[in-house]
């Protein structure tokens, strides 16, 4: 099966531009969401997990 049956009919080229476009953001804002400067007490306290005795720190 082609790729162009999996994503039904593009009719021309801005539409693909489009959804790289989307898919593009969809990226950057992940991003933002894992590197905000509030989580970083959250992976502070996950990078400590491994050397503690019990694992429930």
């Amino acid at each position: 099966m082609r790729l162009k049956h999996l994503l039904g009919p593009l009719p021309n080229v801005s539409a693909a531009a489009l959804i790289t476009a989307i898919f593009c953001l969809f990226f950057i804002v992940l991003c933002w969401y894992v590197f905000r400067r509030d989580r970083r007490s959250i992976y502070e306290h996950l990078e400590k997990l491994p050397f503690s005795e019990d694992g429930n720190e």
